[in-house]
């Protein structure tokens, strides 16, 4: 048993003296990697926060009471003007936001994390790519804003409005009928045509957010 014990004393001592240089690189690792989850967290959150400030997604108009049919039909239009600049501000803004951060990361940023750079030189490499595709994908976010605004404002702005007003109109006995669905027939049409002329465009442009997004930071 004796034997066993002395034969172990040796590793245990060069492992012992070999733990604190190790642990300090581990731990400096680590605190970066903390770092930079919490970054890409508070992005994703403000992200999230945003996009349902911004009505980035929104459903169909919903019935409700004759009164409040005019607020919600006025709220269709403020989301359709207002808040579609604010959303292609916002698609203009990001890129260049994501441009400067790559920037950041693959000049000063190296300095200040070498180890990082050094373990994770592939994710380093990526910051230069990252750069010329966040220009790239502003430009193309340019492009796009004339589609994406006009869909926007023929859906929310009109389609919508004339939609939540019509489930009042319905009731209108004899009549509703014959003027409610002649008007949804007409403005879902126009909405359709100007989505689709958004989702061609927007497929013609995807090849660069396929390369944008695959040069994220991990």
């Amino acid at each position: 048993m004796s034997e066993e014990v002395a034969k172990e004393e040796p590793q245990a001592t060069k492992s012992a003296g070999q733990a604190p240089i190790v642990q300090g690189i581990h731990r400096l690792k680590e605190g970066e990697q903390t770092a930079a989850r919490g970054i890409v967290d508070v992005g994703n959150q403000a992200r999230s926060f945003t996009d349902k400030l911004l009505r980035t997604e929104a459903g169909p108009a919903e019935e409700t009471t004759i009164f409040k049919t005019p607020f919600f039909a006025a709220g269709h239009i403020l989301d359709a003007t207002a808040m579609n600049a604010l959303r292609r501000t916002r698609e203009l803004v990001e890129p260049a936001i994501s441009g400067l951060r790559a920037a950041y990361r693959a000049t000063i940023g190296a300095v200040l994390s070498p180890i990082s750079t050094l373990i994770h030189h592939i994710e380093y490499l990526k910051n230069p790519i990252r750069a010329l595709t966040s220009a790239t994908k502003m430009a193309i976010n340019a492009i796009r804003i004339p589609t994406r605004a006009a869909d926007e404002l023929i859906d929310r702005g009109i389609n919508k409005p004339v939609n939540q007003v019509n489930f009042q109109v319905e009731k209108i006995p004899l009549l509703g009928q014959l003027i409610s669905k002649p008007t949804n027939f007409i403005t879902g049409i126009c909405a359709k045509i100007s989505n689709k002329v958004r989702e061609a465009m927007d497929w013609v442009t995807s090849p660069v957010d396929y390369i944008h997004d695959a040069v994220a930071p991990a």
